[in-house]
Parts: C-alpha cells; sequence; structure tokens
C-alpha cells in the first residue's frame, strides 16, 4: 500500500508541469522574467517530486537512494531559488537578486560538499520485517537543509498571503492568492511530516500521509488558481 507515497509523487510531478506549461504560455506572450522564473521553479519541482517517487518503486540500492535524496534536495533548492527570484520581483525588490543568488549557490556548493565528506547509504525504513521506503542516510545533514527550504518556502507562501490580502477587494485575486496559500500549506505539511517525522515516529500510515496531504495542496493551488483566472491583462499587470 506504501506505494500510494510514490504516485502521490508522481502526480505532484504532473501537475507541476501542467503548471509550467500554462505559464511558459503566458511567458512567451507576456516576455515577463517573472513568469519565467515561476515556470522554472515548477520544472524544477516536478524533477524533485519524480526523483522522490523513485525509492522502492525502482530503486532499492542504498547506495543510489542516497544519491537520489541528495538530487531530491538539490532539485528543491533550485525550485526555492526561482520561486524566490519571482517574488523579489514581485516586491520590486530587484535590487536583491544578485546577494540571493550568491546566497543560495554558496547554500547548494556546502550542501554537496558535506554530503560528499559525510556520505552514507540510505537507510531501510521497516514495518513487519517488510522494506516500506527508505531515509537519508546522513539524517542530520538532510534535515537540517529541509528545515531551511521549510523556512524558505513559509516566507513564500506568507508573501502571497499578504498579497492576497491586500488586493482583498479584487475577488478574482483574493481567491487565486489564498488557494494558492493553502494548496502551498498542505505542500508543506506533507513535507514537513514526511522529512521531521522519522526522527520520532514514522510508519507506513505516515508515508501515505504525507503523500497525500502534499498531492492535495498541488492540487487546491493549480486548480482553484485556473479557476480564477483572472483576464491575461490583469494577470500581466499583477506581476509587473
Amino acid at each position: 500500500m506504501t506505494i500510494i507515497f510514490n504516485f502521490c509523487c508522481l502526480g505532484a510531478a504532473i501537475i507541476s508541469l501542467i503548471d509550467l506549461a500554462r505559464l511558459y504560455y503566458h511567458y512567451r506572450k507576456a516576455k515577463l522574467e517573472t513568469i519565467k522564473n515561476f515556470s522554472l521553479g515548477f520544472l524544477y519541482i516536478a524533477l524533485a517530486y519524480s526523483f522522490l517517487s523513485l525509492p522502492q518503486l525502482i530503486l532499492f540500492n542504498p547506495f543510489w537512494i542516497q544519491i537520489d535524496f541528495i538530487l531530491v534536495d538539490i532539485f528543491f533548492f533550485g525550485a526555492v531559488y526561482f520561486f524566490i527570484l519571482a517574488l523579489l520581483r514581485l516586491v520590486g525588490l530587484f535590487h536583491l537578486e544578485k546577494t540571493f543568488s550568491i546566497i543560495i549557490f554558496s547554500l547548494i556548493l556546502v550542501y554537496a560538499f558535506l554530503n560528499v565528506l559525510f556520505f552514507s547509504s540510505a537507510l531501510p525504513l521497516e514495518s513487519e520485517g517488510i522494506i516500506y521506503y527508505w531515509i537519508s542516510g546522513t539524517l542530520w545533514l538532510q534535515s537540517i537543509s529541509r528545515g531551511l527550504m521549510i523556512l524558505l518556502a513559509s516566507v513564500i507562501i506568507l508573501t502571497f498571503f499578504l498579497k492576497g490580502i491586500k488586493k482583498g477587494g479584487e475577488k478574482i485575486i483574493f481567491w487565486r492568492s489564498f488557494a494558492l496559500v493553502t494548496g502551498g500549506a498542505l505542500i508543506t505539511i506533507g513535507g514537513f511530516i514526511f522529512w521531521f517525522s522519522p526522527w520520532f515516529y514514522f510508519s507506513p500510515f505516515l508515508l501515505i500521509l504525507s503523500g497525500g496531504i502534499g498531492l492535495l495542496g498541488f492540487l487546491i493551488g493549480s486548480v482553484m488558481a485556473i479557476a480564477f483566472q483572472p483576464p491575461r491583462k490583469k494577470f500581466v499587470e499583477k506581476i509587473t
């Protein structure tokens, strides 16, 4: 039954690719760097969730599973990078883009170096003697990086929330922002369960729960964002 988690990850990757295609369509029309950054963010999200679905689906070797987990984290860092770049443009802080780029690339390099230095193969998670998934062999390092990503994701969610409140008089923009915030919050909760529960207690149920909550977040964010689609002219205005 825990293979449900793998399919939830694949579902999240597919939804991200759909969002990528939709945003790229807008980018080709408007040629705005903000839309380009958002689309690249969804590309890296799709890659991250695709690789997250591989352990216990087609990957069973602990060495390659650990490599897979490292790549997943790097892809998530890439997604956060492009989403933050887009948000810096949304709030008019263009001058911080270079500084943020230096910081995020430095973090990725340090993270990659520490993973090489302390490399350890992934460890199996077992229930009644059966492996149902894996955890990182350097859980402490992954937890630090993932905690940072959750913090940055919270900043992104808060920014959308504040912009939605600010545009509260425009119902479509408000509900669109609310849907994105709700979806983002659910994805963050799912990630928190998946990433940090192994420190205390983890089970097949929590694995499936984290995948289900994350997929629900993607569905809410994507479907409602399309349902509350502002006119194209308004859409372009709001991100310039």
